[in-house]
């Protein structure tokens, strides 16, 4: 089976020589090697065209993120390749990696096949993944599985090292774009070549031990917007009307209301995020119903309404909270503790903003509440709109 490796690069210089090492070490040898430069600003393009010339090299005239990287390799692999395999560039594969991939890439129904993702000591990290009641995902599905095992199905597997075969990959297209830069671009993709009747497995012998660097990942109110926001983005577009009411809005519910305190900054996220995007689950979901009575919409209101008014609920915590940040700020200048007290001020008029936010857009709220009870469905419509222009954006920052 004739394979193809799609190595995301973004300043990779100190990452690329190990992993393709252990690609050349490989047996059998990949047809195709790609590495799709994100735009680096380090030599890893120059480093990898003098020491693997028989590396091919795609560049990006300017950062894209992950997703969209990912996508311009597939689209740049030879289409005589059966098997188009994802890697992430701090990754170091081991003795049978690609055998093991190609093994489940020949089985019944193969659309996409994952590998066994262990951290650089050995503990494992990934072993076929599944998705609860509201979308929160499990890494670690078959972590009851020996290395040695046959290939077993999942719900998902990480793009870290992804192998989708020609057929699933004609079928049902590359990535979604809209989930850029990243977080559930892998989730999504799986579910829909699901949808189409191809088969996610996980196969265990086929091992990758990674570094687990993200270019992302961090506490911000942005990296959390990102997050949530493709969840959110992934249960619309694949959850009926009936799941969303039945089984997320409890889980979700749930969830919101486990928030130990100094979750509030998550939480008002989540009120952002909730009339951001549920209001669009017609567009992500199907053509939009034309009747403003439809079940459809019946069902939205009632995710909508009681998500909405259990994060209005969030606001006299932050008061308390802001009480607290100026008796911290009060006793660190009585201690002459000046960086720390400035620190602390800065947080406060940060906060404060945050709360005068949200208390503008409470009335909106309310009146979207009211246009849903009513049956106004369009007005409501209206109102997420106006709402929506209020919301903060979020940031651009592009993965590596």
């Amino acid at each position: 089976m004739r394979s193809t490796i799609i190595i995301p690069s973004w300043n990779g210089v100190d990452l690329l020589p190990d992993c393709l090492a252990a690609l050349a070490a490989q047996q059998p040898v990949p047809d195709e090697i790609l590495v799709v430069d994100d735009a680096s600003t380090d030599d890893g393009p120059s480093w990898v065209a003098s020491h693997h010339p028989d590396v091919r090299c795609v560049a990006n005239p300017e950062r894209k993120g992950f997703v969209h990287t990912a996508n311009a390799g597939l689209r740049a692999a030879d289409p005589a390749s059966e098997l188009v395999i994802l890697l992430n560039q701090d990754t170091q594969v081991q003795a049978g990696w690609l055998a093991a991939l190609i093994e489940a890439a020949r089985l019944p129904a193969a659309g996409i096949v994952g590998s066994r993702i262990e951290h650089m000591d050995g503990t494992l990290q990934h072993a076929g993944g599944a998705v609860d009641d509201h979308a929160f995902t499990d890494d670690l599905l078959h972590a009851d599985l020996p290395r040695d095992s046959a290939p077993v199905t999942c719900e998902w597997v990480t793009g870290a090292s992804l192998a989708i075969t020609r057929a699933a990959l004609q079928a049902c297209g590359p990535l979604d774009e809209d989930f850029a830069p990243g977080y559930y671009e892998d989730v999504e993709w799986c579910a829909r070549l699901r949808a189409k009747g191809f088969t996610v497995r996980y196969a265990p012998r086929s091992v990758v031990q990674h570094h687990a660097e993200s270019r992302l990942r961090n506490d911000s109110a942005t990296f959390m917007r990102l997050y949530h926001r493709n969840r959110l983005q992934f249960i619309l577009k694949h959850w009926s009307p009936a799941a969303l009411r039945d089984d997320f809005l409890p889980a979700e519910v749930a969830w919101l209301q486990s928030l130990s305190r100094g979750g509030e900054r998550l939480i008002a996220v989540m009120n952002q995020l909730y009339i951001a995007l549920l209001p669009s689950y017609q567009s992500l979901y199907g053509p939009r119903a034309e009747d403003e009575g439809s079940t459809h919409h019946a069902a939205l209101y009632e995710v909508v309404r009681d998500l909405i008014t259990l994060c209005a609920t969030e606001i006299p915590d932050r008061y308390e909270k802001e009480r607290e940040i100026v008796a911290q700020q009060h006793a660190a200048e009585q201690d002459g503790a000046t960086l720390w007290a400035e620190q602390l001020a800065d947080e406060l008029s940060n906060r404060k903003a945050e709360t005068r936010g949200l208390q503008q857009s409470l009335a909106e709220k309310q009146t979207l509440i009211e246009q849903y009870e009513s049956g106004r469905f369009i007005s409501a419509m209206r109102t997420v709109s106006k709402l929506r222009r209020a919301l903060p954006r979020s940031g651009k920052k592009a993965d590596g």
